[in-house]
Order: structure tokens, then C-alpha cells, then sequence
């Protein structure tokens, strides 16, 4: 739990954690990374308003972060990450939402639209849910992994690639 302002320059930061609250900006520049992963890798993560998850972030928390590139999950996290309609502040340039859990309860679902987002990497063994409207981007978006489309979908981006299969 943080109230105050993190000012991490030009330096990474990771926070291991099962549950966060973000009251204030956490800041960096240059080429720094935030990265948010569980503690206990079959943690639940939400992101935006009302998303279920353990580790959850609402909207106003997501914009508190402002570092060039955010990291969400990790390579040894199993916990499904939902994604609700949330926008990022502009001083996020890359984020990446990662996920290894490859059984029902893993993967990453994507409920809301996304927006403000420069380049969007998802990542996992299980599927990637776009069950949301729209995606935008000004830059790329990158899907490894199983895509399945739960609607009508419409990605925009200078480059959108799938490096795994796309059902719908």
C-alpha cells in the first residue's frame, strides 16, 4: 500500500505481491520498468474497475503508473488476468499483460475496451480471451498465444501480429 509518490528515475522496479493499493503516481523515465507479478503465482489479476482478480487494479490506480514500460504478471504466474475497459496514463508506452497458466483458470481475458495504449503485448500459455469491442493502439499490438475472438472484435495498430492460432 503506497500513498506516497514512488519516483523510480530511470530504474526498474518490481513489486511481488498477492494484493496492492496504489494511492499515489509511481513514477520513472528513460528506459524503467514497472513490473506488477503476484507472490502466489496461481494469483487472480484484475485490471480496471470491478475486474475480478486478487491482485486487483481499478482505473484510478492504473493511472498512477507512469513508467515508460509496465509489466503485468510474470513468467511463473498461473492466475487468469481480467482486463476490464481501462485506459493508461500517456507516459505508459509498452505494456505487457503475461500469464503462463495454461488450464481453465489461467490465461488472460480482455472485457473491456482498451485505449491510450502505445504498444500492448499479451502473453500466455493459455488462452487469450478478446471478449471486448475494440483494442487501440498507436503502435503494435503483439498476441502469443491462443487467441479466441468471444465477438466481433476490431484491432487497430500500425503492426498487429498473432504468433499462435486465432479461433472465433
Amino acid at each position: 500500500t503506497t500513498a506516497s509518490t514512488i519516483a523510480a528515475g530511470t530504474n526498474n522496479l518490481t513489486l511481488i505481491t498477492d494484493t496492492i493499493a496504489i494511492g499515489n503516481a509511481i513514477n520513472g523515465s528513460g528506459s524503467s520498468t514497472l513490473t506488477i507479478q503476484p507472490k502466489t503465482n496461481s494469483t487472480t489479476i484484475g485490471l480496471g474497475d470491478s475486474a475480478a482478480g486478487a491482485l486487483n487494479l481499478t482505473s484510478t490506480e492504473l493511472g498512477y503508473l507512469r513508467t515508460p514500460t509496465v509489466i503485468i504478471g510474470g513468467s511463473s504466474a498461473t492466475g487468469l488476468i481480467t482486463v476490464n475497459a481501462s485506459a493508461l496514463n500517456s507516459a505508459v508506452t509498452n505494456l505487457t499483460l503475461q500469464n503462463s497458466g495454461s488450464s481453465a483458470n489461467g490465461g488472460i481475458a480482455i472485457a473491456g475496451a482498451l485505449s491510450s495504449l502505445t504498444n500492448l503485448t499479451l502473453t500466455s500459455a493459455g488462452t487469450i480471451r478478446l471478449n471486448t469491442s475494440a483494442i487501440t493502439t498507436s503502435g503494435t499490438q503483439t498476441y502469443n498465444g491462443a487467441v479466441t475472438l468471444g465477438n466481433d472484435v476490431t484491432l487497430v495498430g500500425s503492426t498487429v501480429s498473432f504468433k499462435g492460432t486465432v479461433t472465433g
